[in-house]
């Protein structure tokens, strides 16, 4: 009966902390002793907001405390309206803006993993370029430009070369695959290209709920996101084309992919490993190498979709393993920028850099188009 009373301001409070969760930390799924956290907070804000506002205005007497009434209406407005303007002045600062300013002699990237490019010693590693406040891809930034996790409907918005492209790519599923965008975005001038964001939280492009893994909102967001791609087809799906250290190429996403065939292509990528815990916490108080892991065990040497049958003939598949992993360790800093802003998404500088090991396989594939 008690929890009961409390019920509503449970239901109110608990989104808004998961929301501040996700963004603040930058990722997608939350740990167990992080999600208990929240539900105690929730559990302590909820008797509060009870005890001090809603039991309060249950007693009032509109007759006889009219001055009450709007006092404590213009008390629960304003700080709404406060936070409400924060976060949408915090939002606009918050936009990436990337850019060649950063000293790339100095910070490489993911270019030092190539013959011939070294990054000079001595160089404190960095998450972010200078000016860029934001850890998240560009369009995180604007909540009408992807989904949240319990969200329902298919939100997209259209970035790089919106006028006369010669080439729109759909970017489409989750934070593994938006978390290529800032390397996308980098190309979007030099191949004229358009990118359309389709992006739901803690999801993947599939069929395949990978064993209650991807929620309901995830499935239901998979059945209508390929109207739109049907309806007005983009020249190319760009998506991840495995999911960690798995042998082989989901079934779940072949069957998405198979949908798409002979209405456009489809660009997979191979998904990066996943690293032992946090890196940019990690690097506070280890080296890089005690933050870095085993590549044995966490990406295997063969590409999932050599071993892989029924892979449709839409679909060209990359592998930028090189550039996260040598023969023996997946590295946690590559050139001087930290390549991961959690466990297990690349940070935006890192993605930023892996622009141009990106660009000749994602150019082949346009180019084929126009065969």
């Amino acid at each position: 009966m008690y929890f009961g009373g409390i019920s509503y301001g449970f239901y109110l409070w608990h989104y808004p902390l998961l929301i501040f969760y996700y963004n603040y930390f930058g990722t997608d799924t939350i740990p167990i002793q992080w999600g208990l956290l929240i539900l105690v907070i929730t559990f302590v804000l909820s008797v509060a907001s009870v005890r001090l506002v809603e039991s309060p205005i249950r007693t009032i007497n509109l007759r006889e405390a009219k001055g009450k009434v709007a006092a404590v209406l213009v008390a629960l407005v304003v700080p709404v309206l406060a936070v409400y303007f924060s976060w949408d002045i915090y939002a606009s600062q918050a936009k990436d803006n990337l850019n060649d300013d950063y000293n790339q002699q100095d910070y490489p990237g993911a270019l030092a993993m190539e013959e011939g490019v070294e990054a000079p010693e001595g160089v404190e590693p960095i998450l972010n370029p200078p000016g860029s406040e934001s850890n998240l891809p560009e369009f995180y930034s604007d909540k009408d430009c992807y989904t949240d996790l319990e969200e329902e409907g298919v939100s997209h918005c259209s970035y790089g070369q919106t006028e006369n492209p010669d080439y729109t790519v759909a970017l489409v599923g989750g934070s593994h695959t938006g978390h290529w965008f800032p390397a996308l975005n980098r190309l979007s001038d030099e191949l004229n290209m358009q990118i359309d964001v389709y992006n739901k939280d803690g999801c993947r492009f599939t069929t395949d709920d990978f064993g209650g893994a991807m929620n309901e909102s995830c499935m239901e967001w998979n059945e209508k996101v390929i109207e739109p791609l049907l309806e007005d087809p983009p020249d190319m799906v760009f998506g991840t084309a495995t999911v960690n250290n798995m042998p082989k190429v989901p079934e779940g996403y072949i069957e998405q992919w198979e949908k798409l065939e002979g209405v456009t292509e489809v660009f997979a990528i191979r998904d990066n490993p996943r690293m032992g815990e946090r890196i940019p916490e990690c690097l506070e108080t280890k080296s890089e190498e005690e933050c870095s892991i085993e590549r044995e065990g966490s990406l295997p040497k063969t590409p999932p979709w050599e071993i892989t049958e029924g892979i449709p003939d839409n679909v060209t598949f990359a592998d930028l393993s090189e550039y996260f992993c040598d023969e023996d360790t997946c590295h946690s800093v590559v050139g001087n920028v930290i390549v991961y802003r959690d466990v297990h998404h690349i940070s935006n500088l890192y993605s930023y850099t892996l622009a141009e090991p990106l660009k000749k396989p994602l150019r082949e594939a346009l180019e084929n188009l126009d065969e």
